[in-house]
């Protein structure tokens, strides 16, 4: 068989420039992709004109922070299913994606896509960060296609959410359910919003609120940050926000895949992270006024930090340190709740402690060496913007990889006794603040819910 195709190459005309004053990738005045439909906006999503679509989304996904194919070769971006939200101001769809690779495995994404229209001037009426595409379609006219999350603007899409007698939402292959604790059944909220709505600060007091946290990264199956959070709340861990339900994307034959986790809103000021560099900052400054010095040589071991534990440090570290060390001890001590509320959870099997075996040595061994091989992978691919000590330090880290892997390879050289609990996951010190309530948030550097729902 033979075909021929007719190309015809043009530049676009003024009118289908969208002047963006947006930050953090499209440079300014630059002009968006352009994607024609015959059909209404919903088309480019969910109908026969999604293949334009599909062909913007890589350069989208390279701009984001939170995907982590951003050093690796996209062999193709596939859209699994578009989910239209209950209508608010503007259509809002959720998207799981699939994005392939030329050197490794599948990954999945979500995104919530939004049509804003434009008016005459060529303005939506919102200052857009991000934008992916300018439609032109026959039917509905001009609009700029959104990413709902980035740009901050779910709050009317998602309002449906807490409605007790919510029915399904159907896309082409599957539905999306909500699902809810018993807290969540209870719960009365006056608004909802996004974590990245969350993270302005436009949230007034007094308010009853649901934070619905969007999963970027998704996968098959329960996701850690619904099983472990629904699981605390049930067993009434007062120390995490309460989980009150999850949004879950259902197929025939297919696990189901957790998209967003529903939370109640703790309203805070910073986190533990932000406390603790404040900390760092005022004692290095007093300590330099004071003249406070320490050997150049001085390197504690583990077992010394061990046993100083019981031990005020000397003057004048210990006036240096007063108003930290006891929200040390608070988050020692919340954390060791943390993880025996955890191993406390009886009427769950997927949290029951586990024997260690050889399986679980080589399967740690393999997780490790895989992070290892992957991080290493991406150090190569940024040498050339290295130079200088900055370059010497990568080729070092380079040559290492096999002393690297030799160090890993002593897991397996005797049989580890004890038993495995689940785990909170990614906790550190952004994760935690106010009198210590833990904010769980679940989501693991790993590549699939399998590796995620492994336990340690």
């Amino acid at each position: 068989p033979h075909a021929f195709y007719w190309f015809d190459l043009s530049r676009p005309p003024a009118s289908n420039a969208v002047r963006l004053g947006a930050r953090n990738a499209v440079a300014e005045g630059q002009a968006l992709p352009i994607i024609t439909t015959q059909g209404a906006w919903g088309s480019v999503v969910a109908d026969q004109d999604r293949y334009q679509l599909v062909q913007q989304l890589p350069d989208f996904l390279g701009d984001q922070p939170w995907f982590r194919g951003r050093s690796d070769s996209i062999l193709n971006v596939s859209i699994i299913d578009a989910i239209p939200l209950r209508p608010g101001e503007a259509s809002t769809w959720l998207v799981p994606i699939s994005v392939a690779y030329s050197d490794r495995d599948v990954e999945s994404y979500l995104l919530a896509l939004q049509s804003l229209p434009v008016d005459a001037d060529g303005k939506t009426g919102h200052e857009l960060r991000l934008p992916i595409a300018r439609l032109h379609s026959a039917v509905d006219g001009e609009a700029v296609l959104v990413d709902a999350i980035e740009e901050g603007i779910t709050e009317a899409s998602l309002a449906w959410v807490t409605d007790k007698r919510s029915e399904p939402l159907p896309g082409s292959l599957g539905e999306l359910v909500v699902l809810r604790t018993d807290e969540g059944e209870t719960a009365a909220p006056s608004r909802v919003i996004s974590h990245v709505e969350e993270q302005s600060g436009n949230i007034r007091k007094g308010e009853e609120r649901v934070l619905v946290k969007v999963l970027r990264h998704i996968g098959d199956g329960t996701h850690p940050e619904w099983e472990i959070g629904s699981a605390l709340t049930n067993n009434g861990f007062p120390h995490v926000p309460a989980v009150l339900g999850a949004l879950e994307y259902r197929r025939a034959q297919q696990p189901p895949m957790t998209l967003a986790v529903l939370q109640a809103l703790v309203p805070h000021e910073g986190n533990a992270w932000q406390f603790t560099l404040g900390v760092v900052d005022e004692f290095l400054s007093e300590a330099m006024s004071q003249g406070v010095v320490l050997p150049q040589d001085f390197r504690p071991t583990a077992m010394a930090l061990l046993d100083a534990t019981d031990h005020l440090p000397p003057q004048p570290l210990a006036s240096l340190l007063a108003a930290y060390l006891p929200f040390a001890r608070l988050l020692g001590q919340r954390t060791a709740e943390l993880h025996s509320a955890l191993a406390s959870i009886q009427d769950r099997a997927a949290f029951a402690p586990e024997p260690q075996t050889t399986f679980s040595q080589r399967s740690l061994y393999q997780s490790m060496r895989g992070l290892t091989s992957g991080v290493l992978r991406a150090l190569r691919h940024v040498m050339v913007n290295l130079d200088g000590e900055e370059r010497e330090l990568a080729v070092n880290i380079l040559n290492s990889e096999g002393a690297l892997y030799d160090r890993f390879r002593t897991v397996l050289m005797q049989p580890l006794t004890g038993a495995k609990i689940r785990t909170h996951g990614d906790l550190h010190l952004g994760r935690s603040f106010g009198s210590m309530m833990i904010l769980c948030s679940l989501t693991l550097k790993a590549n699939r819910i399998a590796i995620w729902r492994s336990v340690a």
